[in-house]
This record gives structure tokens, sequence and C-alpha cells, in this order.
């Protein structure tokens, strides 16, 4: 039997909220307000982040104060930092992807046990629990909305501000190399732009094509066929706007 991951109905809201109404990845942290449930989520944290169509990245800063104002409130590590929570967007599943577990493992391996959340437009969930400490453990778990909780009214005002105020597209500017006959491409930066500063028609739509592209890119680094900078390189072009 799996483990089951707890979600109040409000918090289940503005997931499916937030995966319907931006047009990237969102990610933020699952809060338990009783640290002895703490495989149920009471509450979902936003901070700044800049993300791409299957890219998410908080701001370091952000988490830092997130987590300095949750714990002056009285609340645990293992309440607000332990559940990691994301969105994928129109045309993805709810599968982890390459990138998606390296953030992961980067992110909360050292802590003694961590949780990932991925939930997509259509309704599709993934959970699943990394047990670090005492012994190394993974197992996936049951998503189930707790309808004894309270339901809130949903507040899609406020939910929109805050994808306003703190989701910000990362946006990469390209250009040919000149002169050089492969023909490749060399990054000249990036720009972050409010992810309401477009229109609809400017957003790639071929999220799940890139996640295999991306999928194919880690297998072959990791095989040894390819080297970092190819790596890097090719990445780039795939999630080039």
């Amino acid at each position: 039997m799996k483990p089951v991951l707890y979600i109040s109905p409000t918090v289940w809201s503005k997931l499916m909220f937030l995966a319907a109404t931006a047009k990237t990845e969102v990610s933020g942290w699952g809060i338990s307000f009783d640290p002895k449930t703490p495989f149920t989520i009471d509450d979902f944290a936003l901070v700044e982040q800049e993300c791409a169509s299957c890219t998410t990245e908080m701001d370091d800063d952000a988490i830092a104060k997130f987590a300095i104002d949750m714990a002056e409130k009285g609340f645990k590590p293992s309440q607000f930092n332990r559940i990691w929570i994301h969105t994928h967007p129109s045309g993805c599943g709810a599968t982890p992807s390459g990138t998606d577990e390296k953030t992961f493992t980067e992110s909360l391996g050292n802590c003694d046990w961590a949780i990932m959340l991925i939930v997509n437009q259509s309704g599709a969930s993934y959970a699943r629990l990394q047990i670090n400490s005492p012994v190394s453990l993974q197992l996936e778990m049951d998503v189930e909305i707790d309808f004894l909780t309270e339901f809130d009214t949903p507040d899609f005002e406020a939910w929109e501000a805050e994808l306003k105020e703190l989701v910000r597209e990362k946006k990469y500017t390209w250009q040919n190399n000149i002169g050089n006959a492969s023909g490749t491409v060399a990054r000249i930066g990036y720009q972050s732009h409010n992810l309401y500063d477009y229109d609809d028609d400017e957003y790639d739509t071929s999220a799940s094509s890139r996640l295999q592209l991306e999928d194919a890119l880690d297998a072959k680094l990791l095989s040894g066929e390819i080297s970092q900078v190819e790596y890097d390189t090719q990445m780039q072009r795939i999630w080039a706007f």
C-alpha cells in the first residue's frame, strides 16, 4: 500500500488555477499546519521565481526570507520546507522530467525526508516520498483531496495577483554565429519578463516535445556520449523561445 499525501480542497483549487492560468511551470512549498501530520498540505506558498514552459527556479533569497518568516511564526522546517510542489503547463503530463529529478535531489537531497508533487492542467498528479535517513528509500504516493477539511472560497483575484507579482518568465535571446559553418547558435543572454506582458500566440506550445528532448540529452550526458559543453549548448537550443 502506498503512503498517502493529503491536500486540502482549497490548496488543490489553487494548484489547478495556477496550472491553468500560468503559461509556464510554477513552483512553491506545501505547508502543514500540524507537525504531527507532515503528509497533509494545508497551504501552498509561492515565492519569487523565474520559469519557462518546462523549468522553474525559485529565487534563493526569496526562499531564505520565506524560511525565516515561517520560523518566526513558530513553524518547524518539516512543516514548510519538505514538500516541493510544481505545476506542468498544457501539453505536459505529471511525470517528473530529468530537470525535475535534478532539482529535487540538489535542493532536498540532504533532508531526512522530502516529497516532490507535480500537478498538471488536467488534474493528473505525481507524488514521491524520498527518505534519506536513516536509510535511503523512494516511495510513490497516492494523492487524495481531504474533503473533511474546510473548503475556503477560492480567491482567484488574489491568486492571479500572486502570479503577476512573484512569477516571471525566463526568456532567451539567440543569434547565429557569424561565419560558423556548422550553423550552431550562441547565447547572448536572457531577459525576464512578466508572464502577462505577452499575447498567447507568443508562447511556445511544444512543451511535451521539449521534455522528451531534454530527457534524451540527460541520457546522453550520463552515458558519456556527449560532453557537458555539448549538453549545455543543446539545452539552450531546446529552451530558446
